[in-house]
């Protein structure tokens, strides 16, 4: 980020110019901060995608840790080019899927978009539809592992009966999705905690979430001792019980209240919300959103004490730019006084677009 030339989004200037996909890439080849996943369409139908940051070329190490720097034997020689970074040029599925290489949700655009589906995204509401989707890939996979599974307790075999019956869709109402989202959550970490030091657990946990579905469809000694599918079933049943302790502490499934637990309400919160009249006065919200971190509508709450979503996003029609459609939160203007500091934020809640 010190490098010349590498103030944040500086090669946006060039980008804004380009006329076609070719150019688009000439102006990416100056783009330096921050690292990107550039998806671009021509109205001839082209597509592409092109990653573009200043990626140094190591030597000795690949860089997915921290390595000794002072003893020469991972010197940085030079940067990558353009060519040697992620890129695709008219993709022979005739599509493209990029969801910050997050495996489920990448999995679930390939589902839908690719040639072969009987239900193709063929036009805005389609698209609009598919960036609202809220059925969770990872469940698809993973809930299946409880159908030959018993557990002891009467309330955790009767979540893990629900489970089975459940339709997948993290939907804000739904105690069997709170249920859902709980559980992977407790079970991702106590997968990890035995096998990494304790400080590192949170930061792992966090950002890994590529590895659960292998983790636990395909058991092996990486992640389990002795009897690996035996020691995986246990872990499963172990995170159950815990999501159900954790729910019923909660008043949530048990206690017959709302599903709470990992379904999130969402707040705007802004800068001067400070004091508590100046949340009342600053603050957008609270919303309850659908969705999770690993579905198409996407909620990190990985960290507990944030959200993190898509607070404006749009579909843009490139045969006709009058038919694009877009969201956007909590409103158009910065002033509290304004009829527009929050006027978006229920359009946003419920999903609806304007032109």
């Amino acid at each position: 980020g010190a490098e010349p030339g590498a103030a944040g989004e500086l090669g946006a200037l060039a980008l804004d110019r380009a006329d076609s996909g070719s150019e688009i890439r000439e102006a990416l080849a100056h783009w330096k901060m921050p690292a990107v996943d550039v998806i671009y369409a021509e109205q001839s139908g082209a597509i592409g995608s092109q990653g573009a940051a200043l990626v140094p070329v190591r030597r000795g190490w690949d860089g997915r840790l921290p390595a000794a720097g002072w003893t020469g034997d991972s010197k940085w020689e030079g940067w990558r080019a353009l060519d040697d970074l992620p890129h695709a040029d008219e993709p022979t599925a005739g599509y493209l899927a990029s969801a910050n290489q997050n495996r489920a949700r990448i999995e679930r655009l390939r589902a839908t978009l690719a040639p072969a589906t009987e239900r193709r995204v063929s036009s805005v509401d389609d698209s609009w539809r598919l960036q609202h989707d809220v059925l969770a890939w990872n469940a698809d996979r993973l809930v299946p592992l409880f159908a030959r599974l018993r557990a002891e307790r009467d309330d955790v075999e009767q979540a893990r009966q629900r489970l089975l019956e459940w339709n997948r869709q993290i939907t804000v109402d739904s105690i069997d999705a709170a249920t859902y989202v709980t559980w992977e959550r407790l079970v991702r970490r106590m997968l990890v905690e035995p096998r990494l030091p304790g400080e590192l657990v949170d930061e792992f946990v966090m950002w890994a979430n590529n590895m659960l579905v292998p983790a636990l469809t395909e058991p092996s000694r990486r992640w389990f001792d002795g009897d690996v599918s035996k020691a995986r079933d246990q872990l499963i049943l172990r995170a159950l019980a815990a999501a159900v302790d954790l729910l019923q502490a909660g008043g949530g499934p048990a206690a017959g209240g709302r599903p709470g637990g990992e379904i999130r309400e969402v707040i705007f919160s802004h800068p001067l919300g400070v004091t508590e009249a100046a949340r009342r006065r600053f603050n957008v919200g609270p919303f309850a959103r659908p969705g999770y971190a690993d579905t198409l509508l996407s909620i990190s709450g990985r960290r507990p004490d944030a959200s993190v979503g898509a607070s404006f996003s749009a579909v843009f029609d490139a045969a006709d730019w009058d038919r694009s459609i877009a969201q956007n939160a909590p409103g158009q203007s910065e002033s509290r006084a304004s009829a527009h500091f929050a006027d978006l934020a229920k359009l946003w809640t419920a999903q609806e677009s304007f032109p």
